[in-house]
């Protein structure tokens, strides 16, 4: 899974300029949602925000590697 990281107090201002909810940019940074706003929320984010696309992993994955080892 990934995600869109960026300093928090962005949230805001991008909900604002989208006129949305904070949720929602919290959602589409998280690739929970899909669609045209979403997608304009992320390219927004790692453009003007200086948002880093990261991928995460499955805590219970991190776990049973940790057992495994």
């Amino acid at each position: 899974m990934k995600k869109i990281v960026i300093d928090s107090d962005f949230i805001k201002e991008i909900a604002n300029h989208m006129r949305c909810s904070d949720q929602t940019v919290r959602l589409a940074l998280r690739f929970i949602t899909s669609g045209e706003q979403p997608d304009k929320i992320r390219e927004m984010a790692i453009k003007k925000y200086f948002g880093v696309v990261i991928e995460k992993q499955d805590k219970s994955l991190i776990k049973l590697n940790l057992k495994n080892n």
